[in-house]
């Protein structure tokens, strides 16, 4: 069972995304609306509603500034989704921390088949074009080398 945990910060406490927004005006002469950023923590373990509560809460959000979600987006239907991942076989060096944490936290050992995945979500807002999103994607926010990124419309998620 795959769980997904999502963290997002509070309005006003988004220092990423606003400064993720001026780079995208100022370099790529794209205008957008806004950038609100998400961590993602995917988790191949089953887990309860309470435990997944409890990871949010007490591992994942800070609560003064951040908000968190599990196994709902956080995303917005007026926004496009562009999320960067590593590519197989390249290693997030903060996974293992996160796995440690979670196996602290809950009291549980993890089986060889339950995997913890790291990812970043870049929450976008404004009249944008298809072209618009990819261009910030490649030029921007993912590193071609080691990560790969997947985007979201506006109108996929709809249907």
């Amino acid at each position: 069972m795959s769980h997904r945990i999502e963290v997002g910060f509070k309005p006003d406490y988004d220092i990423l995304g606003n400064n993720i927004k001026r780079e995208i005006v100022e370099d790529l002469h794209i205008l957008v609306d806004s950038v609100r950023t998400v961590d993602v923590y995917t988790i191949d373990k089953k887990l309860s509603k309470k435990q997944l509560s409890l990871l949010g809460r007490e591992l994942f959000a800070d609560p003064v500034i951040q908000i968190f979600s599990y196994d709902k987006p956080l995303a917005h239907l007026d926004e496009w989704v562009i999320e960067v991942t590593y590519k197989p076989r390249v290693t997030d060096p903060h996974e293992e921390n996160i796995r440690k944490g979670i196996k602290d936290l809950l009291r549980e050992e993890f089986k060889s088949n339950e995997v913890v995945s790291i990812s970043k979500q870049y929450l976008i807002s404004g009249n944008l074009k298809m072209e618009n999103i990819f261009k910030i994607a490649d030029e921007l926010l993912a590193n071609k080398i080691i990560q790969d990124y997947t985007i979201v419309s506006k109108i996929t998620k709809r249907h």
